[in-house]
This record gives C-alpha cells, sequence and structure tokens, in this order.
C-alpha cells in the first residue's frame, strides 16, 4: 500500500543567509601618524636604552631625579579638590551627610553610610589605581610635574598601583612615619613606594624616550597600541567627567597660578645629572 510520507514538524525551512562581514575599517591619516610617531619614539628609545644601560634603571639616578615632600603635598592637596566635592555630591544624594535625615534615593538611614563608604572606595580606587596605570600619575601629580613609574622607568602595572594605593593608608597609620621616610632615603621613596616598586620621578628627568619603549610591550602591533592607547584615553576621560566639579576648581585654580606666573615651562634638555650616567 502506497502513502505520501509528510515531514513530521512541517516544511523544511530554508536557513536564513548570513550576512557578509563587514570590511575592516581603513585607519584614519591621523591613526596611522599617530602609530609612526610612536614606533619611531619606542624605537629610538630601545636604541638609547641599549646604549646606555645605566638610565634604564632608577637605582642609578641621582636623589635629585625623585620627588621630594613639597611636591608630594601639593598633589596630594590638587588631588583632594579634585575628587571631594564628587564625594560630597555622592555622600549628599544618598543622604550621609551630617545632619541628613535622608538622601533623595530614600534609603534606609541605616545603610546610607555603609552605601556611601562603599561609593568612595570604588571611586578613589578608579581615581588613584587607574589614573596611576593608565598614565603613571593622577592630575595632583601631573601638576606637581612628577610622575609614579617603575624601575624600568615604565608606568606602574594595576596590581603595583592598587598596592601603592593601599599601602599609602599603612604608611599613614604610624603617624605618618611611612610618608616621612622620603626625607632620608636616598630616592625619596616613602613605604608605599617601597611596598610597591615605585618611583616618584621629576617630570625634568624622566627620558620620554626611555619611558615609552619601557612601556610598550616587545612585539606590540599597531593595532594592540591602538586598542591600548584608546583604553587608556577611555579611562581619562571618563575620569574628567566623573570629578568634573572638582576639576572645574582645579582648571581655575591653574589658571590664576598661569595669569601669576607661578608656572613655568620646563626644559627638554636632559639634566647634567643624568648626562653623567650616559656611556
Amino acid at each position: 500500500m502506497s502513502y505520501d510520507r509528510k515531514p513530521a514538524y512541517g516544511p523544511k525551512k530554508t536557513p536564513p543567509k548570513q550576512a557578509a562581514p563587514e570590511p575592516a575599517k581603513e585607519p584614519s591619516a591621523e591613526e596611522l601618524e599617530r602609530e609612526r610617531q610612536h614606533e619611531a619614539l619606542v624605537a629610538r628609545g630601545r636604541a638609547y636604552g641599549e646604549a646606555n644601560p645605566r638610565l634604564t634603571d632608577l637605582e642609578n639616578y641621582p636623589r635629585e631625579a625623585f620627588a621630594g615632600p613639597g611636591r608630594r603635598l601639593l598633589a596630594f592637596m590638587i588631588d583632594c579638590v579634585a575628587v571631594m566635592p564628587t564625594m560630597l555630591i555622592i555622600a549628599w544624594m544618598l543622604g550621609a551627610l551630617p545632619g541628613q535625615e535622608t538622601g533623595i534615593f530614600g534609603l534606609d538611614p541605616r545603610y546610607t553610610k555603609l552605601a556611601s563608604k562603599i561609593a568612595q572606595f570604588l571611586l578613589y580606587d578608579f581615581y588613584f589605581v587607574g589614573m596611576l596605570h593608565v598614565w603613571g600619575r593622577t592630575w595632583g601629580v601631573m601638576l606637581a610635574r612628577y610622575s609614579i613609574v617603575r624601575r624600568d622607568l615604565g608606568k606602574p602595572t594595576k596590581g603595583m598601583a592598587r598596592g601603592r594605593y593601599w599601602a599609602t593608608v599603612l604608611s599613614i597609620m604610624p603617624l605618618g612615619l611611612g610618608l616621612l621616610w622620603v626625607l632620608g632615603h636616598k630616592h625619596k621613596r616613602g613605604w608605599h613606594d617601597l611596598m610597591a616598586g615605585t618611583y616618584a620621578v621629576k617630570r625634568s628627568h624622566l627620558i620620554g624616550d626611555l619611558a615609552a619603549a619601557a612601556e610598550t610591550p616587545q612585539g606590540e602591533t599597531a593595532e594592540q597600541f591602538k586598542e591600548r592607547h584608546n583604553a587608556e584615553r577611555g579611562i581619562i576621560v571618563l575620569n574628567l567627567l566623573l570629578f568634573a566639579p572638582g576639576m572645574i576648581l582645579v582648571g581655575i585654580g591653574v589658571y590664576i597660578a598661569n595669569k601669576l606666573g607661578l608656572m613655568k615651562p620646563g626644559s627638554e634638555e636632559i639634566p647634567a645629572s643624568l648626562q653623567a650616567l650616559e656611556e
């Protein structure tokens, strides 16, 4: 007996055609030029470092190359101005300011202070750890004209930056003894620098070619450099947006200092103390 066989689940459906992959976007002339300049900078730095190996190790640098307590205090004060307005706004929104009964979110008063502390911890971590890792300095450190770097002049890793942040707290606890350690150390390093493996080097004594070579991974491609550069720029821009109220105050202070002639451009020449290390 013959019979027609029918599909158990209806007619067979034709699979949809997959869209053709979009062609890779061609880099702009500006991006190509930036990549070319970076490659040239790294090449110069590595050649210069190979010819002058003593300059690639900060342990060889003279004491004058490192930031002292005055610069560090200035950077701390600027960072406080940059960060505190945002912290106060968040505390107000959560209802954690003294005398506040409730914030705009209507949180239970039993949890407002805890929520405020958590928010402050995350923002402090993003500001100090994020900026040191991607830029080697905070806004205060930048305006005080020094950088936080590794022994080989590269920017701190994320672990080093976070370790330095928490080590700073430990340095403050014994009556600030860990911070005062910079006064006697040959490289002006505090306990937090010693524990994290970082150095605070004046911008005038930080050779840009060597620093660029130290922070660029061996074999990094142009595409990897572009991704790294965009990620770093994104963190810096987000930092500006999050701390915009404080940054406005910092900007006003910088403008006034410029008008008063308090901020002078630095020299691009290699200091004589570092020239003595050249071979």
